[in-house]
């Protein structure tokens, strides 16, 4: 079976105060993983965890960079054969920030040993490097 996107979701609080973002993201289909990343705008890391369902998902990496002028961080959770339906994601953060959500749920996916490999990249001019670790 191959991978098959499944659905799209967002939320976001820019109120800078936000310690808590919650929003409703729906799953379909078999073999199912759910991927979340949240970006907020803060010199330090505050997120603290996210769920779906109340399921506690795993932190694949986050990364702290700035544009703009403007610290940022943004992290990259997943959770592997999420629950169908319509389920609220819960970005949790120990103090106040501003934070966008976007959810993303695959359908076709492998059920076991995710994720298998992550990367990262830096650009450099006009030229973007990327490397892969094999998880």
């Amino acid at each position: 079976m191959p991978i098959a996107f499944d659905a799209t979701s967002s939320g976001s609080d820019l109120s800078g105060l936000a310690t808590s973002l919650t929003y409703s993201h729906t799953c379909t289909g078999a073999n199912r993983i759910l991927f979340v990343s949240v970006l907020t705008a803060v010199v330090a890391d505050r997120i603290t965890g996210i769920t779906y369902n109340t399921v506690a998902m795993t932190l694949v990496d986050k990364l702290q960079f700035s544009e703009g002028g403007v610290d940022l961080f943004n992290y990259l959770f997943v959770l592997v054969n999420p629950a169908s339906g319509a389920n609220d994601v819960v970005v949790s953060a120990s103090s106040g920030t501003s934070m966008w959500s976007v959810s993303e749920s695959l359908t076709g996916a492998k059920q076991s040993s995710q994720p298998d490999s992550k990367n990262t990249g830096s650009v450099a001019g006009t030229t973007l490097t990327l490397s892969t670790t094999v998880v």
